[in-house]
């Protein structure tokens, strides 16, 4: 099932001393249940570019039937990486592929 996505965003930021790098893809999945929740995980395989992170969008449903809803949830993925490892980040999986750029912001 293909759900809706929106808001994609990648930034690459630092700690305050500059030493540890982290990746963090921030987007927004319409669910139909009250019961769902959108979740990322890295691709395996990763694509033939590896300055692009493919993440696979799932949508999990918790316990029992859950309610009809229409709702937008957000949906996060982290990563220790190095500096500037990457360059773009490509969502697929339960969405219709999406690729961001990693927008770099240092301490």
């Amino acid at each position: 099932m293909i759900y809706a996505s929106r808001n994609w965003k990648a930034t690459e930021t630092t700690d305050f001393v500059g030493s540890k790098y982290q990746l963090t893809v921030n987007g927004e999945v319409e669910v139909r249940r009250s019961n769902q929740t959108p979740k990322l995980s890295e691709a395996d395989p990763q694509g033939f570019n590896p300055k692009t992170l493919i993440l696979d969008l799932n949508v999990e449903t918790n316990g029992d039937v859950g309610g009809d809803v229409l709702e937008w949830r957000t949906v996060n993925f982290t990563k220790e990486i190095s500096p500037r490892q990457y360059d773009h980040v490509t969502v697929t999986g339960e969405t219709d592929e999406q690729t961001i750029e990693v927008e770099v912001i240092l301490s």
